[in-house]
């Protein structure tokens, strides 16, 4: 079987693993590839589990070709119709999708980026919750990044957890998704604590600087109104 490499539209989706990946070659070694993996510009548009699951029992994938005009749609919808992705996982494809960098011309198809908010839209997200998910791209170590990513914590945790420095989010990670929880618990109090004591601190500047203001500075409308009646 010819090695073929994956589009980077159909990567904006983790793939299969473990128990979920060796049923699904069980049932190719018996029942062959019924679904042919579709590609597009040479690479693997849908079907990257099929073709890996085929080539692990050694048993032909058949292919075709995508002729439609709209391949990112074409990938999200069949991805979210085909497999149970949480909120988060979602999040994070919408992340990726986002104006991800635009394809060679091709006459038959629309390949224009896709801006943040149609990206939420495609993928039915917040765009909060996907600019949660690109900073645990940007910010997270990959480990964090795998657990949102095969549903194992929720993108809001996993981003405040990504603010810490990545050798600490590797061990967070390593003691399982209660820690992760449980770091981000702590992160956002701290973060509400430091917010608190900044408005203690601009409230107590203005009340400094009231003290050294004059009658009229303080109260102009009551020394107007003073005015007025003599």
């Amino acid at each position: 079987m010819t090695d073929l490499e994956f589009h980077s539209l159909a990567n904006i989706f983790p793939l299969i693993d473990g128990p979920e990946f060796n049923v699904l070659a069980a049932d190719i070694l018996a029942n062959g590839v019924i679904e042919p993996v579709v590609l597009f510009e040479g690479q693997i548009l849908d079907g990257r589990n099929r073709y890996r699951a085929s080539k692990s029992v050694g048993v032909d994938c058949p292919l075709k070709e995508y002729h439609g005009t709209d391949p990112a749609g074409y990938v999200v919808s069949l991805n979210i119709h085909r497999r149970h992705l949480t909120e988060s996982q979602r999040a994070m494809a919408a992340a990726k999708l986002a104006n991800m960098p635009a394809h060679r011309p091709s006459k038959s198809a629309n390949l224009r980026g896709n801006s943040q908010s149609e990206a939420a839209k495609l993928l039915n997200v917040s765009e909060r919750t996907v600019n949660a998910a690109k900073k645990v791209q940007q910010q997270g170590a990959p480990e964090l990044t795998v657990a949102v990513e095969v549903g194992r914590v929720a993108v809001s945790a996993a981003s405040d957890v990504a603010t810490l420095p990545k050798a600490n989010q590797v061990e967070i990670v390593a003691r399982g998704e209660r820690a992760i929880l449980e770091a981000a618990k702590s992160i956002r109090a701290k973060k509400a604590v430091a917010r608190r004591a900044e408005r203690l601190d601009r409230l107590a500047e203005i009340s400094r600087g009231n003290a050294n203001l004059g009658t009229e500075q303080k109260y102009p409308a009551l020394c107007i109104k003073r005015t007025k009646g003599l």
